[in-house]
């Protein structure tokens, strides 16, 4: 059993591919938590909080600089948990019309609105409360709640 130790031990560092797998898993996984979570991986925020500007790799393929300046905030990490945000998307008078609008913006919790305007409602078409990255991916400007 003495053989062993030795022939053991020289064979450690080839063990250790072995459990390189799990690591680059766990890795993965702690960067796409971080990333549905703030839109940024591991690795971002690291750079982010390390030089106090907004830095994002992802932003260099996209023919972006890497790093940019901190908006007035002044903090690089946004909370997408806050969700500050309500857009109008539409405003009908057809009640159906704004269904339909609603129906295709419903992952962002749509809701139609009647609103009496000069004496008939009108139907408003509104998402939210949104996070302002996701206020922005819709496409239209968004209004504070």
């Amino acid at each position: 059993m003495c053989w062993f130790r030795p022939v053991g031990l020289a064979l450690l560092p080839a063990l250790s591919g072995c459990f390189s797998g799990p690591a680059m898993v766990g890795s993965f996984a702690a960067d796409g938590v971080s990333y549905a979570a703030s839109g940024k991986t591991v690795a971002d925020h690291i750079v982010s909080g390390a030089t106090m500007r907004d830095c994002s790799l992802l932003r260099a393929t996209l023919s972006g600089p890497v790093c940019v300046r901190l908006s007035s905030g002044g903090s690089p990490f946004e909370d997408r948990r806050r969700r500050d945000y309500l857009v109008v998307l539409g405003s009908f008078v057809e009640r159906q019309n704004a269904e339909r609008l609603a129906a295709e913006y419903a992952r962002y919790g749509s809701s139609v609105v009647p609103v009496p305007l000069d004496g008939l409602d009108v139907y408003r078409v509104i998402v939210g409360p949104l996070s302002m990255m996701e206020a922005q991916a819709i496409g239209r400007p968004p209004s504070p709640r």
